[in-house]
C-alpha cells in the first residue's frame, strides 16, 4: 500500500517549482506601494490648492479693504 503523505523533502522540492499565486503576491506588494504614493500625491495637491485659495481670498479682502 503506497504512502499518501508527502515527506518534507517532497514538499521542499514542490515549493521551489510552484509558481501559482506569485503574480497575485507581487501585485499585492506593488499595489500597496503605488496606492500609498498616489494618496500622498493627492494630499500634497490638496494642500497646495487650499494654500492658493486662502492666499487669493486674503489678497481679495485686502484689496477691498484698501480701496473701499
Amino acid at each position: 500500500m503506497p504512502c499518501c503523505r508527502a515527506t518534507a523533502a517532497d514538499l521542499i522540492r514542490r515549493t521551489g517549482r510552484d509558481q501559482r499565486g506569485a503574480a497575485t503576491l507581487e501585485f499585492g506588494l506593488c499595489a500597496a506601494a503605488f496606492l500609498a504614493l498616489l494618496i500622498g500625491t493627492l494630499q500634497v495637491a490638496l494642500v497646495f490648492f487650499v494654500q492658493h485659495s486662502v492666499q487669493t481670498a486674503a489678497e481679495s479682502i485686502a484689496r477691498r479693504v484698501l480701496t473701499g
